[in-house]
């Protein structure tokens, strides 16, 4: 028994001493792992951020009022066939232009975030007209919406409003089936949900923070002071 005991003895420390090892390597592995996730994580959220700083400036299809010299820049994420979105163009934009957009306040940028076929084509559609048309083309949309974004015809419905706006039947559908156009206005769609997760409309990027308040006028209006002061 005695002579046997130092072999014991050597057998508990071999077996501590495997144990202290893989111990040591499984907790450094896990620390590498760690910093390889915590790496993964910074990158990501470096990526997101130069993503909304890129998406701060102004894009190829925006559609821009007021100055860029305005302290506050208010992105608004829209769909010409949503409800809300005209509701929102109807009663709140009239006094946003000019108590605040006027008087160099804030600049207001208008961007494409097409929930359904019929607000695509509408977006398309705004996007081929010349220049201060395009707003004048915004306006009679959300103000006729009722007319066109819910009807199985709406291709010939947004046909209609192009050519009472001068723009021939040859040019609307020309514009309709221009796939570069399309791809445009889905790649912004799909550069404001991985920035901003914007899922729903309309939604306002204001000052580079996505605004969760009151989308009534007196609830923006009171957002808006509060920056200002």
């Amino acid at each position: 028994m005695k002579a046997r005991l130092p072999l014991i003895i050597a057998s508990i420390f071999l077996v501590i001493s495997i144990s202290v090892f893989f111990y040591v390597r499984a907790s450094d592995n896990f620390d590498k792992s760690q910093s390889n996730s915590n790496k993964i994580q910074s990158e990501v959220v470096n990526e997101v951020g130069n993503v909304q700083e890129k998406l701060a400036e102004i894009q190829e299809l925006d559609i821009v009022y007021g100055v860029n010299e305005a302290p506050i820049k208010i992105i608004e994420y829209a769909s010409y066939g949503c409800s809300h979105c005209a509701s929102f163009y109807n009663n709140v934009y009239p006094n946003l232009l000019s108590k605040y957009v006027d008087n160099k306040k804030v600049q207001l940028i208008l961007r494409d975030f097409p929930l359904d076929e019929p607000s695509l084509r509408a977006s398309q559609l705004v996007h081929c007209m010349p220049g201060a048309e395009k707003k004048n083309m915004i306006k009679a949309l959300f103000e006729s919406q009722k007319n066109w974004a819910y009807s199985k015809s709406f291709p010939e419905k947004l046909e209609n409003l192009a050519k009472i706006s001068g723009m021939s039947g040859g040019v609307f559908h020309e514009c309709i089936k221009n796939s570069a156009l399309e791809e445009k206005i889905l790649k912004s769609r799909v550069q404001a949900y991985d920035a901003f997760k914007i899922n729903s409309t309309p939604s306002l990027i204001i000052n580079g923070q996505k605004y969760i308040g009151d989308f009534s006028w007196n609830g923006l209006a009171a957002y808006l002071e509060n920056i200002l002061k």
